[in-house]
């Protein structure tokens, strides 16, 4: 295995941990304004926190879209099959080409990165949410 393709599998692991940072960042908000509403049981309205919610995880499903075609890319650098990605991704085999073939090729030949944008981070809980 050539040093570009080592650099690329672990490139393409600190994305992958990024995105699973993000949204485990998003799910412990949750976590902690679900508390505050059980606990003091507060109504949920269109006042909380669901807009930045919808918007982050918005910007998470575009991030992780954009990191599966960069994995297909990398997997198609490697010689995976069209077969074996489509049975990863349960579709056909022309399903995933119709999908990714043009991405893929590109991202192959450049190791391209998928970056998670700093404004995804999730800000500390506001006033009131512990």
């Amino acid at each position: 295995m050539s040093g570009t393709h080592r650099k690329a599998l672990h490139v393409h692991a600190e994305s992958v941990a990024s995105l699973g940072s993000a949204y485990a960042g998003l799910a412990e908000r949750h976590r902690a304004v679900a508390d505050v509403v059980c606990r003091e049981n507060e109504p949920v309205t269109a006042a909380s926190e669901f807009g930045e919610w919808i918007f982050r995880t918005g910007e998470l499903a575009a991030a992780a879209e954009r990191l599966l075609a960069l994995e297909i890319g990398l997997a198609r650098g490697f010689g995976i099959t069209w077969d074996t990605i489509a049975g990863a991704l349960g579709v056909s085999r022309q399903a995933a080409w119709k999908r990714f073939a043009r991405r893929s090729s590109a991202d192959a030949n450049s190791f391209a990165v998928a970056t998670i944008p700093d404004s995804l981070a999730v800000p500390p809980p506001s006033k009131g949410v512990s």
